[in-house]
């Protein structure tokens, strides 16, 4: 029908259609979207018809339907309580704007669906914002600066374990001024510490209700076979995150020994010429500065010897000796923590391509997750005169940053080369790495 045919609110056949499925969100998705949940959805859209249910955490595996179902009730919510409340505006944050996207996609979708949302549309739906008569819906990447100032209905967090804390402590009181005030945060837990597992761990005081973790083993969508393949292809610790929607181990070993026994090379060999080079350093103060490289031959990683370190020297001496190297080495790109960011400037005024890092909780997850998978794989051959970092890739462990160890990390000790080693290969952190064909595989079946 013509989208003018519904327009308004105080259309009658909206009224009727809104009061109807606002205490049946499950009738709403099957009848007007088409979907059919599954008995995990169906519980947290049932929480949702409870207006005095507020805020609501839930934890899944990738894939596991929890995207969809968000958007089933940011869809739920514009065409069923904006009659409710006068207004209705809702805001989706997530760790990046592509996440944001996907589901403000899955919305968009269900506007053609259904005429109870086609007939609150206000204007065009744009890429970031679809205009709906007295309200909106906002898909934007969750930074300070997008986070401050805004008062809404319903909130949004996409992907919140790998969301720093300090913007989402910016982020959730954007809902404290509205008269119903709700909060939705999701995640993979691939990111442990932190404020997502705060209130994952501590909901009941919070005031949240607690859904999953969802497994991929309970996805009537998702072939087991799928499932086996990445048992197979993951570590242990990282399949358990990504399939089982659990939380790394704290103080667990990150890296198998097996597996990096299995990646040192016999014999020492050094830096090739005919390859291009990429390096990782990780600046010292109170610890040693570490330059590590990495070259790509055929489908593996070399991580080439001697170790080079540099301790009790003043950083503009180390920067001196380090630019002369990254220089003769013919050194194609350099990525370095950005702890030191006037180090790296000074390194780019030479020439030299260097990129920093900020070690936020989920950059350093994403190259735990690549390293940790490389090495399972095999794909990382060590030189063995790296005697340092292999001691510290065995006793590498992920350290609480919040709860009772809160304010208690202090100086770190003992990950300064695993730091260099896991930037010096960054490039492949940054594209998945190795473990981007198991992604392609999840991403196939999560809308269903």
């Amino acid at each position: 029908m013509p989208r003018q045919a519904f327009r308004g609110p105080q259309h009658p056949y909206l009224e009727v259609m809104s009061a109807l499925y606002r205490r049946n969100p499950v009738a709403f998705v099957i009848e007007q979207l088409g979907q059919e949940p599954t008995d995990y959805q169906k519980e947290v859209l049932n929480a949702c018809a409870d207006l005095n249910n507020k805020n609501m955490i839930i934890c899944a595996a990738r894939g596991s339907g929890k995207t969809i179902l968000v958007s089933w009730i940011v869809s739920w919510s514009e065409a069923c309580l904006i009659d409710f409340f006068g207004r209705y505006e809702c805001v989706i944050l997530g760790g990046s704007q592509d996440q944001s996207d996907v589901m403000h996609k899955y919305f968009k979708q269900n506007l053609e669906t259904t005429p109870m949302l086609h007939g609150r549309l206000a204007g065009d739906p744009g890429k970031i914002e679809t205009p709906l008569i007295n309200g909106y819906v906002r898909a934007l990447a969750c930074s300070e600066k997008q986070v401050r100032g805004r008062h809404i209905e319903l909130l949004i967090l996409d992907e919140a374990a790998g969301i720093e804390d300090s913007v989402l402590f910016s982020a959730l009181p954007q809902v404290n001024s509205s008269r119903h005030g709700r909060i939705i945060m999701l995640s993979t837990p691939h990111v442990s510490g932190g404020l997502f597992q705060d209130i994952w761990d501590n909901h009941t005081q919070m005031g949240y209700l607690k859904f999953g973790p969802w497994s991929m083993e309970d996805c009537p969508w998702f072939p087991q076979d799928e499932l086996e393949r990445a048992r197979l292809l993951y570590p242990k610790e990282r399949f358990e995150v990504e399939y089982l929607g659990m939380f790394p181990r704290m103080g667990g070993r990150v890296f198998d020994p097996v597996d990096i026994d299995k990646c040192t090379a016999k014999e020492p060999f050094k830096l090739s010429s005919k390859y291009d080079t990429e390096a990782g350093i990780d600046w010292g103060y109170h610890n040693p500065t570490v330059l590590i490289f990495s070259q790509q031959i055929k489908d593996k990683i070399y991580i080439p010897g001697p170790e080079l370190d540099w301790r009790e020297i003043s950083l503009p001496r180390v920067n001196e000796q380090i630019t002369k190297i990254l220089k003769e080495r013919r050194v194609q790109m350099t990525y370095a923590d950005d702890s030191h960011m006037g180090e790296n400037d000074r390194i780019a005024d030479e020439g030299i391509a260097c990129e920093g890092v900020k070690f936020s909780l989920q950059s350093k997850a994403m190259m735990r997750e690549n390293a940790a998978t490389m090495l399972y794989q095999g794909k990382i051959v060590i030189s063995p005169d790296h005697r340092t970092l292999l001691k510290q890739l065995r006793k590498y462990t992920i350290k609480p940053v919040r709860g009772a160890e809160k304010g208690t990390r202090g100086i770190k000790k003992d990950e300064d080369f695993v730091d260099a080693f896991m930037l010096s290969l960054w490039t492949y952190a940054q594209s998945g790495g190795y473990i981007s064909d198991i992604r392609e595989h999840q991403n196939r079946f999560q809308a269903f």
